[in-house]
Formats: structure tokens, C-alpha cells, sequence
């Protein structure tokens, strides 16, 4: 069996449909109607009872970049799939006044404000009467660049017609300041019953579906007969309970590489293969963010693998100590009692 080599993070794309949850509501898992087990694919809002009745609230990428006024704030872990997602859906419609902007490719503030509100695009939509789209990708990077940027972001679009403006916000779920997104999205006001402000708010990217991670592999682990690759698969994921794992891109890639250089298999060990599971997620998943951060002085960003891989045994032993199956940073009054704060 071979596996088709992956290059950069943006090297192979697999065509899948990916899904949003407006943040504060749940999402329903294949098999995981009685209880909050996080095992389990995303069961599929286009298929089957569990996905059709109980994820009927999940938004698709592109209606979410239909160019509608309003604030879309895009959350997602890292390497989820948020940028490819965002591309793939710009890249397969051609989409009028749109702006958009990485800040991969911004240095500071005032070259974000050259690239947005002092461009000549920015000034034909003041003066006009469209709706204009402005996307920007790696708030958290942005974050880390510029020290309060949400609220600098608030301070440039106070004084705009943002009755006309669609804005879209992609970041990493944790770096998001979430004391600011109240004043971000209080800049629209909406009529009561505006189809509008149902898309108004904040957005977090689903795990992937069974049907995406059967895509993965028809597409990476090549034979004869490629079913014979996909199906041993699904049932090694399935055996060893790494469904969690295989239903995020980045751990299903490993997943991916794993059995293929074990010839079918998966490390007869648990603890081999999620100690390689560990090194994997402890290292920055994004090569070009690594390089281009790599002389920020901020401590969080300079952590060694090694010292992300100690303090992620810490908070798993805290887990296994005190009974808990999940990490939760907002308050104590809005989780669930399995959670460690």
C-alpha cells in the first residue's frame, strides 16, 4: 500500500463540504444521541435522521460568504480547515466587491489600513451604495502583531457605513478576545426578524463527516481496488476508538500516514501511537506561520515542542485525575459538569 506524499499544509486538497455551528449551539455526532461522548463523526445535515433533524442549524461555507451586511466571526482549532475552506469556496465562485486579506501579508496596523479603508476599493464602497465583502484570514495572527486590533478593528469601522458591509473574521478558536465581540457586532443593527442577523455572530468549523474522511482515503491510500484501502480504514479508526482523531483534518492526515507506513495497521500500542499523536500536535501545524513568527517575543509563541508536549501531559493527568473529558476557558455558570476549567 502507498501513500500519496503531502507536501505543504496547502499542497492536497480533498473536496469536501465543510459545516459552521452558531458557537453557543451544540452539534449532533453519529451514534451520540443519548449523551455529550465526543467519539463520533459529524452526523451529516444532508443524510440520515440524526443529521437531518438534529444538525438542521449548521451553515455551509458559501452561505456564509454570501455577500449579506453583517459580522461572520469564524472559529476553528488549529489547522481545522478554516483558510482552505474560505479559499475553496472564493476560489470557486467569482464574488463581486470582494476584499480580501491575510495577514500572513501584513506587518503592522497601518498596513492593514492600506490594504482595507485607505484602498481605492474601500473609498468606491464609501461612496456608493453596494454591499461590500471584506474577509480577512489569521485574526490570530493578527493578534499577535498587533496588540488589540479587535478594538482598533472597531475604531476604523465605527464612522463606515457598515449597513453595507459584510465582514468575515477568520481566527483560531482560543486567541479570540472574547471580550470584544460584543462590541464588534453591536456596530449593525438589524430589524427585528431580519433574515440577515440569523448569520450575524459568531460561527465555529464542524468536525469533519464519515463521507469526508472516505474521501481522504480513497484519495491518499492508493491499491488495486481502492475500497480495499478505505474499508480496513474505517474499521482500524473504528477498532482502536480513534474516530475523535480521524474527524480533524490535521490528526486524519497522521492517521492517514500512520497506517499506511504500518502496512494496513495502526501501532499495536495505544500509548505509541497517541505519543506520536502528541509529538504531531505539539509542533506548529502551519510552516509559513512558524517562519514568520519565529523571532516574535511573546513566550506562548517561542514555546519549544518539548514544553507544549510537558504541559499538555500535565492537563491530561488534571483530566484523568478529576474525572473530566473536556477544557473549557468561559465561565463555570455556561459548561458542562464533565468539563475542567
Amino acid at each position: 500500500m502507498n501513500l500519496n506524499i503531502f507536501g505543504g499544509d496547502e499542497d492536497l486538497v480533498f473536496p469536501w463540504t465543510r459545516f459552521w455551528t452558531p458557537a453557543d449551539q451544540p452539534i449532533q455526532l453519529e451514534g451520540n444521541i443519548w449523551g455529550n461522548d465526543p467519539e463520533g463523526f459529524l452526523a451529516d445535515p444532508n443524510d440520515g435522521f440524526l443529521g437531518k433533524h438534529h444538525n438542521a442549524h449548521l451553515v455551509k461555507t458559501d452561505a456564509l460568504l454570501e455577500c449579506n451586511p453583517g459580522c461572520r466571526i469564524l472559529w476553528g482549532d488549529p489547522a481545522m480547515g478554516k483558510t482552505r475552506a474560505l479559499r475553496m469556496e472564493q476560489d470557486k465562485n467569482e464574488r463581486p466587491n470582494l476584499l480580501s486579506v491575510e495577514f500572513r501579508d501584513i506587518a503592522n496596523l497601518d498596513r492593514f489600513e492600506q490594504r482595507t479603508v485607505r484602498s481605492s476599493q474601500w473609498e468606491e464602497w464609501r461612496n456608493g451604495n453596494h454591499t461590500l465583502t471584506l474577509v480577512v484570514d489569521g485574526i490570530d495572527e493578527g493578534l499577535i502583531k498587533i496588540d488589540g486590533f479587535i478594538g482598533d478593528l472597531v475604531g476604523l469601522l465605527k464612522d463606515e457605513p457598515v449597513s453595507r458591509l459584510h465582514l468575515v473574521l477568520a481566527c483560531r478558536s482560543l486567541e479570540w478576545p472574547a471580550t470584544d465581540t460584543s462590541r464588534l457586532l453591536d456596530l449593525w443593527q438589524f430589524d427585528s426578524g431580519s433574515t440577515a442577523r440569523q448569520l450575524h455572530g459568531v460561527f465555529e468549523l464542524c468536525p469533519l463527516r464519515k463521507r469526508d474522511v472516505e474521501t481522504a482515503a480513497e484519495i491518499t491510500l492508493t491499491s488495486a481496488d481502492r475500497s480495499t484501502a478505505v474499508n480496513p480504514f474505517l474499521a482500524e479508526v473504528r477498532k482502536n476508538r480513534l474516530v475523535a482523531l480521524a474527524s480533524r483534518p490535521l490528526t486524519l492526515k497522521m492517521l492517514l500516514m500512520e497506517f499506511a507506513h504500518g502496512g494496513g495497521k495502526f501501532p499495536k500500542s495505544h500509548r505509541e501511537l497517541y505519543q506520536r499523536c502528541a509529538h504531531f500536535l505539539c509542533s506548529e501545524p502551519n510552516d509559513g506561520r512558524r517562519e514568520r513568527l519565529r523571532n516574535n517575543p511573546l513566550p506562548r509563541i517561542q514555546l519549544s515542542e518539548d514544553k507544549r508536549r510537558k504541559i499538555a501531559g500535565r492537563i491530561a493527568t488534571l483530566m484523568l485525575l478529576c474525572g473530566r473529558s473536556a477544557i473549557q476557558r468561559q465561565s463555570i455558570y455556561h459548561t458542562d459538569s464533565t468539563d475542567l476549567h
